[in-house]
C-alpha cells in the first residue's frame, strides 16, 4: 500500500503557505486525509462542509502541497 499523507489544517480563510501547514502539523494531532471522515475533516479549525467535500473529492493526495496545487484550499 502507498504512503499515507497526515495533514493539520491551519485556520481558514486566512492566506496559508505549504510552511505553515507544516507549522500547524507539528503542533497538533495529525489526521489521514486521504482516509479522514467528513466529520473528521469538519472537526479542525475552519473547515466546514464545503472544504471537507474538496478534500474527499480531490483524493488521493501525495503531498501536503497538492492541497493548495489543486485548490483545494486557498
Amino acid at each position: 500500500m502507498g504512503s499515507v499523507l497526515l495533514l493539520a489544517l491551519p485556520l481558514f480563510p486566512f492566506a496559508v503557505t505549504v510552511s505553515s501547514v507544516v507549522q500547524a502539523a507539528e503542533k497538533s494531532d495529525l489526521l489521514d486525509i486521504n482516509t479522514a471522515t467528513t466529520a473528521q475533516l469538519k472537526a479542525l479549525p475552519g473547515i466546514g462542509e464545503a472544504y471537507s467535500d474538496k478534500i474527499i473529492i480531490g483524493r488521493p493526495y501525495k503531498r501536503k502541497d497538492e492541497l493548495v496545487q489543486k485548490k483545494i484550499i486557498p
